[in-house]
């Protein structure tokens, strides 16, 4: 019965998305609550745009998804960095960055990267570090965790919110993802849906949804107890989906690299 459940949960999800509100489903969030958060711009010639997220772990150092990064030269990126609003605060430009060498965009495997900023953000109040897990660090099924962004409120648009966004989603079990995820790839136009592996942690409010990251929130951070960045925000099926969780980069597994790559260690 459980299986035939399933099957129409995910049947539906696939047949009519819901339309979502609200990051997706978030509320205004206050920069001091996560000083850490990094605003990452595209552009340049006085035009920029949000662009992705990002979490700040040393004064110099950004960490954020490598898909973040593709296709760009550091010069075509900045960070804002101390505010609640998206188009205020603090700019600083970009000196370098690098993606995880193994980065498979197709598949978002390895999808975790450096920023390099050309100056060394002040810390206050509203600019802060955030902290990364260890390499055995292991977090359990159903634990509320907190996604953060300025990305786009709701699946069907594109609207931006002027104030940050934090929303509480759940971290799902990863064989169901897994498992979700599978019968996705076998449903018409949907062959090259990622899987999702161990080196991912899947977030979200299953068979509910209306809750998620979305466009423009990418490379930003999924935290436990406030300033712990236990995921960067990857891909998804839909934003707010109830059957398919959204997909994060899960940064224990990257621990060391990031360490080593940042002067961290």
């Amino acid at each position: 019965m459980r299986v035939f459940v399933l099957l129409a949960i995910l049947g539906a999800a696939l047949a009519a998305p819901q339309a979502v509100q609200r990051i997706v489903g978030g509320e205004d969030t206050l920069i001091q609550d996560y000083p850490f958060f990094v605003n990452v711009n595209a552009g340049g010639l006085g035009i920029w745009v949000l662009h992705c997220g990002g979490s700040l772990i040393s004064e110099a150092v950004v960490l954020t998804s490598a898909g973040c990064l593709q296709n760009y030269f550091a010069f075509f990126l900045r960070v804002r960095v101390g505010s609640s609003a998206h188009a205020s605060g603090d700019i600083i430009e970009v000196e370098d960055f690098k993606q995880h060498e193994r980065w498979n965009s197709p598949i978002y495997e390895n999808d975790v990267g450096l920023i390099f900023l050309k100056t060394r953000a002040e810390l206050s109040e509203n600019v802060g570090l955030a902290r990364i897990p260890g390499a055995s660090y292991t977090i359990a099924d159903d634990t509320a965790v907190t996604a953060i962004g300025f990305g786009d409120l709701s699946a069907d648009s594109s609207s931006n919110p002027d104030i940050l966004q934090s929303v509480e989603l759940f971290v799902i079990n990863e064989a169901e993802c897994a498992r979700r995820y599978a019968y996705l790839q076998t449903q018409p136009g949907q062959e090259n849906t990622p899987a999702v592996t161990s080196a991912m942690i899947c977030t979200g409010v299953l068979d509910q949804g209306g809750k998620d990251f979305c466009d423009g929130d990418e490379g930003g951070p999924v935290v436990v107890e406030k300033d712990i960045v236990i995921g960067v925000a990857s891909w998804r099926y839909k934003c707010g989906d109830a059957a398919f969780p959204s997909v994060n980069t899960r940064v224990s597994t990257y621990t060391d690299w990031i360490l080593s790559n940042s002067g961290l260690n």
